[in-house]
């Protein structure tokens, strides 16, 4: 089996840095040295400050490089949504045994487990497997590859060896060469719901959550569900986050509309998420963001979000790449519920503009890129960088 080798920072003389935010919109750079049930510590340049955890948004390693996963080529899915690539899994009496990269050997319970799949990702059978998940079964069910087609039989998936599959099909119970397997998923039931209220970014460029993150002196430690908790090593690290359910990134969201109203039928830049119009990370003075939308003013662009009255903030950084440095303009407003919340023109030679608005009962949130003072379009791409609405 593959494996991931870290050089620890500590042998290097370096401490792991962070850089923390909070839902009030403060951030921090240091060190983090200790997570409790309710506090965050951070070991600063000013000396040790601790906040909150409830008020913790994101705690985001700046020195963790990406790794590759070597010989992970097995994904297994969980019901909140996360998706882990393992070296091996195996299941007994209702416990899965995961071998990860980077977690190591850990347990879960099936339960908890959505569905396996023991084949590489392949184009040519990808949609059907995705398709499998959409349907509403009260049966596990178990994929089988023939050719460029997957098939299907619908039964009880029972234990997983190193070499077979256990499964209950009309009535009866057979063995399944584990080699035969593309892969299984697993019924839907009321109680194969998992809460999960952190999400863990590691340096793999995995995302999954967890329940509860535990800190010391031993270093962090992941709990899934109430389970045996299971260590990691701080460099494997790239991001927690505390946002699911404090938060919501306009990039995650869908508008409920979307215009554009052309110049003299010119053509039309479609808005972009988490990405510039060139496919590359948002960028405004000099500083890269992962999240956000680009937004082009050549055919003023008008986008719509149904907000329902459930938030209280609508926060982002607004600007244009001074790539461009040009004297052009865009006009940016955003209107709550008819009214106007903000409105003022945006340039490369102006610095970003970070807005933090009250939003507190809006139904409809709309925000309007047009041209600005020059009425011309040299490069009217504004930065909604790390666009957000809090709760």
């Amino acid at each position: 089996m593959g494996a991931i080798w870290f050089i620890s920072a500590a042998l290097l003389g370096v401490a792991p840095q962070v850089e923390a935010t909070s839902l009030s919109g403060q951030s921090l750079k240091g060190e983090l040295t200790a997570l409790t049930e309710t506090e965050a510590v951070f070991q600063t340049e000013d000396g040790p400050k601790s906040w909150p955890l409830q008020d913790v948004l994101e705690v985001r390693w700046s020195n963790t490089p990406r790794q590759a996963i070597a010989e992970a080529t097995i994904e297994v899915r969980l019901w909140e949504g996360s998706r882990l690539a393992c070296q091996n899994v195996r299941t007994e009496k209702g416990i899965a045994i995961l071998t990860h990269p980077v977690l190591g050997e850990f347990r879960l319970p099936t339960a908890l487990l959505q569905g396996i799949r023991f084949a590489p990702a392949d184009a040519k059978v990808d949609p059907a497997w995705n398709q499998f998940f959409e349907r509403q079964t009260k049966s596990d069910l178990l994929a089988l590859r023939k050719g460029d087609v997957l098939d299907h039989l619908d039964g009880v998936v029972g234990d997983l060896t190193e070499t077979s599959l256990g499964f209950l099909f009309d009535g009866q119970s057979v063995n399944v060469k584990r080699e035969r397997v593309f892969g299984v998923i697993f019924a839907q039931t009321a109680n194969r719901k998992l809460e999960a209220p952190l999400r863990v970014e590691l340096s793999t460029g995995e995302r999954f959550s967890v329940s509860v993150v535990k800190w010391n002196e031993a270093g962090p430690q992941l709990v899934f569900a109430g389970q045996p908790p299971i260590a990691v090593p701080v460099e494997a690290l790239r991001s927690l986050d505390w946002s699911q359910g404090k938060i919501a990134y306009l990039s995650d969201l869908e508008p409920r509309s979307v215009q554009y109203t052309p110049f003299l039928d010119t053509f039309v830049w479609e808005y972009r998420k988490d990405q510039d119009f060139e496919g590359r990370p948002l960028r405004l003075g000099g500083r890269i963001y992962s999240r956000g939308l680009a937004i082009h003013a050549n055919a003023k662009s008008e986008l719509m979000y149904r907000l329902g009255g459930d938030y209280r903030r609508f926060q982002a950084t607004i600007g244009i790449d001074n790539e461009f440095r040009l004297s052009n303009t865009a006009a940016v407003t955003i209107q709550g519920d008819g009214q106007t919340l903000f409105q003022q023109d945006v340039s490369p030679n102006i610095p970003p503009k970070a807005v933090d608005l009250d939003v507190s009962g809006i139904v409809e949130l709309r925000i309007i890129v047009d041209y600005g003072s020059d009425k011309l379009d040299i490069g009217d791409r504004v930065h909604f960088a790390d666009a957000k609405l809090l709760k």
